[in-house]
Formats: structure tokens, C-alpha cells, sequence
């Protein structure tokens, strides 16, 4: 089983590249997931900017030097409107397509629940898209449910209006 550990700046690039087989399953699955050029070194500057900020926790499982997942955790503000002033958000987590039902996105979400627990976070939201049944699946064993959707409509010309 891999080590769970809080990433460092040396880990950018080994996440994005994991974060680029991510983002390619959900494009094979979806068109609106195509990424524009240079995504990942556009990601891998923003990676590096969001791992300072205090509030945001990127763990990955490191397999003996070789990095098979990673979930980047952060807290987010709520509008003053609602009694819980913040909450934990999953931006993103993926585990390598060949380490995949190992247990390590079951460690690497709990590490992030210590992580979120000592930040006084009391929830924590997620999206998933629809049409990625493994990750639904997976959510759903941990405990989450429907809290909102999301919709999208196309504005291109020759819609409805």
C-alpha cells in the first residue's frame, strides 16, 4: 500500500500528470471536458499557486517514489446568508487507472478527512460528473448524496431560445 503524504513542489509535475489521465477519461466520456493547448503546463502552474494557500491540502499516495493519486482538498467560503460560515471541498481526486480498486482512494480520502476535521470543518461537497459511474459509485460508498446539480445549456447559434 502506497504512503499517504501531503504533496510538495517537486510532486507538481506527477500530479498533473495523473490530473491529465483524469481529465482525458472524462473527455472520452464528454466533450465538454476538451482541454485547451498546453493544459497541463497551464495546470501545473495553477497546482503550484494553490498549494500555498492555506486552506487548500493536495495528498498523494506514493508508491515507493512513483505517485499512483492524489486528492486536492480545500475550504471554502459560504455566504454570510448560511449558518456554517465554510466547508470542505474535493476539487479533485484520481488514482492511477492501474492501481485503481487497491484501497488507495479510500486512504487518500481519509487523510483528507483528518485534514478537514482539524480545520474545524464540519462538511464536505464534491462534483462527479453523471457520466463517470466508478466515481459515483465510489462517493456513494463514503457516505455522499445528491445535494445539488448543475446544469448546462449551450448558447450556440441556431438554439432554442
Amino acid at each position: 500500500m502506497p504512503v499517504i503524504r501531503r504533496a510538495e513542489r517537486g510532486d507538481i509535475q506527477s500530479v498533473a500528470a495523473l490530473w491529465l489521465q483524469m481529465m482525458r477519461e472524462h473527455q472520452s466520456r464528454d466533450s465538454r471536458f476538451e482541454l485547451g493547448n498546453d493544459a497541463e503546463t497551464a495546470y501545473s502552474q495553477q497546482l503550484g499557486e494553490m498549494m500555498e494557500v492555506p486552506d487548500n491540502a493536495v495528498f498523494v499516495a506514493d508508491d515507493n517514489g512513483h505517485l499512483t493519486g492524489y486528492i486536492f482538498a480545500m475550504i471554502l467560503p459560504n455566504p454570510p446568508v448560511f449558518s456554517r460560515d465554510r466547508y470542505g471541498f474535493v476539487a479533485e481526486m484520481v488514482v492511477d487507472c492501474d492501481c485503481r480498486r487497491s484501497g488507495t482512494g479510500k486512504e487518500l480520502w481519509e487523510r483528507a478527512i483528518r485534514w478537514f476535521r482539524r480545520k474545524g470543518v464540519k462538511n464536505v461537497q464534491l462534483n462527479v460528473s453523471p457520466l463517470n459511474e466508478a466515481g459515483l459509485a465510489f462517493w456513494e460508498s463514503l457516505g455522499f448524496h445528491d445535494f445539488l446539480r448543475i446544469l448546462w445549456r449551450d448558447l450556440d447559434e441556431g438554439s432554442p431560445s
